[in-house]
């Protein structure tokens, strides 16, 4: 006997098929102008209120961005004047941030500190220094190998047994992801165009960029993260309800950055103009996108734990985010032969600051509350989230540096990362006279 299904439930699922048939969930080249335009909706009175465009200016005062917004800070700017220019611009303005900032001095906030600080008998050597010494890497320094004439600064080469290693942390951490926390693996693209670079909150052009641009084609950039792939991908994406939220994605891809302005050793593996990273990616609801962070640093967590590596998360203040963050932790994990806490990892929630650029929306059902019939469908944006959950450069660093013999003619290899090698540790390569 079947059972009677009620009509407001029929009506609601009538509905959902009609906007699911009419949504714009593959959208077509044709499409393209309709999906993604340089231009969404601005709320004018909002930028004309005094009130909002004092906390606009805080804002980036607080982000120790006024350099980039001059016109902004001009001298005799009435309100209306500034509320103008503000409408102008407004794509380009930063995120809002987390109001936690509010109450507290704008310095990183040690939220954790995890594993145990290893006490070596003996002065324990760089990573470049020990794998070069070891046969198993080559830099762009005159004194660690050849790369410099071939690559330029900042560029490095695995050999053997460490670049085995690479490949065991790759396959490992989206083993993990993918397994244990239910993301949909992604091959991304390493090209992709300025338009969406900047959505995601990336400048692609100016002095200070760390964007590489295609010469002939300055439209055309390496992408810098999995990320910029990943949120472009759900271009014009309007899920039928919140029920298709959220999605997680992950992709392990090369990633390029230009570290145009950046301080430091031009050869090594901390600062390198091209890396293999594993990205972490979500779409969430609004009221969701901060439990996702939470979870994001929960994931990066259980990643170095596994490890074996002592690190400690940093709640970021207001100047530490990028454009897009409105919240952001990172990890650093201590790196004994440089002696300072180095960073390797780190997750933002973005809110819906690259949604509205890339118009990515779902669908919101209200109803009566007495006769549970449909009152209003909205379309709202989406929150999204990213996350680092293996940097294999500034990974193998951590590993090199806190498992490194006295004799440093080897080093161990962490106990998960075995399955995926042929041995338990990583020997000096002997080199035919």
């Amino acid at each position: 006997m079947f059972k009677r299904i009620p009509n407001n439930v029929l009506r609601l699922n009538l509905f959902k098929n009609f906007v699911n048939k009419f949504s714009t969930n593959k959208p077509s080249s044709q499409q393209f102008n309709e999906l993604f335009t340089n231009e969404f909706d601005v709320d004018i009175e909002f930028f004309q209120n005094v009130k909002n465009q004092q906390r606009i200016l805080d804002n980036i005062r607080d982000r120790e961005m006024i350099d980039n917004f001059p016109e902004l800070f001009a001298d005799n700017l009435d309100s209306k004047q500034l509320g103008n220019r503000l409408i102008e611009i407004s794509r380009t303005l930063p995120n809002d941030f987390h109001p936690i900032w509010n109450d507290r001095q704008h310095q990183t906030t040690i939220i954790d500190h995890i594993g145990q600080q290893q006490n070596f008998d003996f002065k324990p050597l760089k990573a470049e220094d020990l794998l070069f010494e070891m046969n198993l890497a080559q830099f762009s320094s005159i004194t660690r190998g050849k790369l410099g004439i071939v690559g330029g600064p900042r560029s490095y080469m695995f050999i053997e047994q460490l670049a085995e290693l690479s490949r065991a942390l790759a396959r490992w951490t989206m083993a993990e992801l993918i397994n244990k926390h239910g993301f949909t693996p992604v091959v991304t693209p390493n090209l992709i165009y300025s338009d969406f670079v900047r959505a995601c909150g990336f400048e692609p052009f100016g002095e200070r960029t760390q964007v590489y641009t295609m010469d002939g084609r300055r439209n055309v950039c390496l992408a810098g993260t999995a990320e910029m792939p990943l949120a472009s991908m759900n271009l014009g994406e309007n899920f039928a309800t919140e029920n298709d939220l959220p999605k997680l994605y992950c992709a392990l891809s090369r990633c390029y950055r230009a570290e145009a302005k950046s301080s430091g050793e031009m050869s090594g593996l901390y600062r390198v103009h091209y890396f293999d990273k594993v990205e972490m990616f979500a779409l969430t609801e609004p009221n969701d996108s901060d439990r996702m962070l939470d979870k994001f640093v929960s994931i990066e967590k259980s990643l170095f734990e596994q490890l074996g590596l002592y690190f400690r998360i940093v709640d970021m203040p207001p100047n530490e985010l990028g454009p897009a963050a409105y919240r952001k932790f990172d990890i650093e994990t201590y790196m004994y032969g440089r002696d300072f806490w180095g960073e390797i990892s780190s997750a933002s929630n973005c809110t819906d600051y690259q949604s509205k650029r890339l118009n990515i929306t779902y669908q919101k059902f209200y109803f009566d509350s007495k006769t549970k019939a449909i009152t209003e469908v909205r379309k709202n944006y989406v929150h999204t989230v990213n996350g680092t959950a293996c940097a294999i450069p500034r990974i193998i660093i951590a590993i090199v540096e806190q498992n490194q013999s006295k004799k440093q003619d080897y080093f161990i290899i962490p106990e998960c990362l075995r399955p995926f090698m042929k041995n338990d540790r990583i020997k000096m390569i002997k080199m035919n006279s």
